[in-house]
């Protein structure tokens, strides 16, 4: 589930058995938004590694906290905005074209040694 309404977070949901096989195609752009992100996903997972900073993590089954993440974001402007710059700069730093294409010429450049 993923939903985006004007300043509040980005809401998305990940089947619990599939979390570590993806990442959700939609959360590139989420990042690049700059809006923070509250995800279900149980935390132990590689997205909840890649999102500790981004927004609020959420275990499947807990709708409290679920319920007290959506709260606290509509509540607390600083927290919101610190977090949504955390996920523009994780976007900027980890998933630009540059830094995709950078990683791609050293798999290749690592290629050719052997």
């Amino acid at each position: 589930m993923v939903v985006y309404i004007l300043d509040m977070p980005n809401l998305s949901q990940q089947r619990s058995d599939a979390a570590d096989l993806i990442i959700p195609s939609k959360l590139t752009g989420m990042l690049t938004r700059g809006k923070p992100i509250l995800v279900i996903v149980n935390k132990e997972t590689q997205i909840a590694a890649v999102l500790e900073n981004t927004g609020v993590i959420v275990s499947p089954s807990n709708v409290d906290r679920f319920v007290d993440g959506v709260i606290n974001l509509s509540n607390k402007d600083v927290l919101r905005e610190e977090l949504g710059k955390n996920a523009r700069l994780y976007a900027i730093e980890n998933l630009s074209i540059d830094v995709i294409l950078e990683c791609f010429n050293q798999v290749l450049y690592g290629m050719n040694k052997d």
